[in-house]
């Protein structure tokens, strides 16, 4: 056989195998910036967690207690990890806190109808010691609050949290 006509035949039979190539194999290639650019849907909204929070725990009056909503998502479409906190100082009153933490997102998603988020709360106290003496006594509590799927475009969604320290 000459030369060129193997090279032809070779060329030929990669081309019919890329053809056959499923498309879920296709899918699983990494995308340029570009490319995912061009697919994702950006989807905003609001996730707000409001707590309260019974103080059984002694600590001064000063302390400030922190409480902290955080939302993990991870893209499937495009393999990028999304991670949202946001922290505000609860209100005392006797032995009760209340607190209203909001993440507002825009989120870039490639797959947003088959993506979840991961919703979690965090109670610190003190939230942020001047010292290293004012580290005790503390006290933290943290909560998974489920798993959510992407909320629709333009949605509040909120989570309502209780809580005893």
């Amino acid at each position: 056989m000459k030369p060129n006509r193997i090279a032809r035949i070779f060329v030929t039979c990669v081309a019919f195998s890329l053809l056959a190539m499923p498309v879920s194999a296709k899918s699983k290639q990494k995308l340029t910036p570009e490319e995912l650019a061009a697919v994702a849907t950006t989807v905003t909204g609001k996730l707000v967690y409001t707590a309260t929070i019974t103080l059984s725990s002694t600590f001064p009056a000063a302390d400030v207690i922190s409480c902290t909503g955080e939302a993990i998502l991870l893209d499937l479409g495009s393999g990028s990890e999304i991670i949202e906190t946001a922290s505000v100082a609860a209100t005392r009153s006797g032995t009760t806190a209340t607190c209203t933490a909001t993440i507002p997102y825009s989120w870039s998603l490639v797959t947003p109808t088959t993506d979840m988020v991961s919703v979690n709360f965090n109670i610190n106290v003190p939230a942020t010691p001047s010292t290293p003496a004012a580290l005790l006594p503390n006290r933290v509590s943290s909560r998974g609050l489920g798993s959510i799927k992407v909320p629709a475009n333009g949605t509040t969604t909120t989570f309502t949290v209780k809580a005893t320290i």
